[in-house]
């Protein structure tokens, strides 16, 4: 950049930052960078008088709101996109932080911020050592996942516990279904063991519920499918790792009629 344009950018800049600091709204005020002010590589130089408020704000604005270059509105009041960022093959919008977030979206009534996609993921988190996605609410939900024929929410993880609920003062999980169909689903382990005794895990943890599905064919030659509920049970008082399992003893079978 010429010295001369160089010194018309900086000008430009001191008449905005004049122009906040007449109106004593410098914090809630923004610097707009279009075309005329632009600099190389869209970034201000470093220590001037801009470089503590927003860098580049787009906003849609109602027709009729008088000059463009007027303050901006927060929140604006159009019905366009304030920001739009798309690409080929790499992110469309991309924002990072060292210590703060690095995108933050907000909303007065409805979504703060939405995520689609006909193929892919909708919204994705990564994290290397932390959270990869927080939600929070102080009085509705924090994290909602919805399908039309899929799975609503799917939690997995190589190590680690698939999906936590926890509550302070309530039930760590609620589960409903229709009518015609169970709240939970355990899958079964199967075995194919010579008797119907289950084989049952060393490693357990006491609370730990576990359904086996026994099929095969007795000594005798007696066919047999069977189920059985266990419960894995304190062998100390003080350890939460356990080997003893109890089976829980169920009723005589009903045929379903819903």
């Amino acid at each position: 950049m010429s010295e001369a344009k160089s010194a018309e950018f900086m000008e430009k800049v001191m008449c905005l930052y004049r122009a906040l600091e007449n109106q004593k709204q410098m914090e809630l005020e923004f610097t707009v960078l279009g075309p005329s002010l632009a600099y190389p590589g869209g970034l201000l130089p470093t220590g001037s008088p801009a470089s503590s408020v927003v860098g580049v704000v787009g906003v849609s604005r109602s027709p009729g709101l008088g000059s463009p270059t007027a303050p901006v509105p927060d929140p604006a009041d159009g019905l366009g996109i304030g920001v739009l960022g798309t690409s080929g093959k790499g992110p469309g919008v991309r924002g990072s932080s060292q210590s703060g977030e690095g995108g933050q979206f907000e909303s007065e009534s409805g979504v703060g911020a939405t995520g689609t996609s006909d193929s892919g993921a909708g919204v994705s988190g990564r994290s290397g050592s932390g959270v990869g996605v927080i939600g929070t609410s102080d009085s509705s939900i924090g994290v909602r996942g919805s399908s039309d024929s899929g799975t609503g929410v799917s939690g997995r993880s190589g190590s680690g516990i698939g999906v936590t609920g926890r509550s302070a003062s309530n039930r760590g999980g609620l589960f409903s279904s229709a009518e015609t169909i169970a709240q939970i689903h355990l899958v079964p382990h199967r075995q194919q063991p010579e008797t119907p005794l289950a084989e049952l895990p060393k490693n357990g943890r006491v609370g730990d519920l576990i359904v086996i599905r026994s099929t095969g064919t007795d000594p005798e030659g007696v066919s047999f499918d069977l189920c059985s509920l266990w419960l894995c049970t304190p062998k100390e008082s003080s350890e939460e790792e356990s080997d003893q399992w109890t089976e829980v003893v169920l009723g005589g079978t009903v045929t379903g009629t819903l």
